[in-house]
């Protein structure tokens, strides 16, 4: 079955539009996860799920991640903010706050903040 021709001009010019409008539904957000890679999940240190940090924590390798409008990512983003974290087996943790932690490796100026805290997952 044929679209008569005064038909297929109005349903052409309404496909064209509305893919050229498609575009103002992506936030910032996705095209930030387009171009450097999925947000990371970031969670808090639970002694019940990762451990005496005394015993375990030289396994934890301290890594860089950058905070940017509440997310994380692995590279660098304009505008973001460094956050020194651990990196494990298991996924991104924060350090511990037990008043005891000290640990050398541990960039202290790119300390996570009270946000970064508040944030964080619960033990996955």
């Amino acid at each position: 079955m044929r679209i008569p021709s005064f038909l297929a001009t109005p349903l052409l010019a309404g496909a064209l539009l509305t893919s050229a409008c498609g575009h103002g539904y992506y936030s910032t957000e996705v095209g930030v996860g387009t171009r450097y890679g999925p947000a990371l999940d970031l969670y808090g240190y639970s002694p019940d799920y990762w451990g005496d940090w005394r015993v375990g924590y030289r396994q934890w390798q301290p890594v860089t991640i950058y905070d940017y409008n509440g997310a994380y990512y692995t590279r660098n983003i304009r505008n973001s903010r460094p956050v020194q974290v651990y990196r494990t087996p298991r996924g991104y943790v924060l350090p511990p706050r037990d008043r005891d932690w000290n640990d050398r490796r541990f960039n202290t100026r790119r300390r996570p903040s009270d946000d970064d805290y508040r944030r964080a997952r619960p033990r996955p």
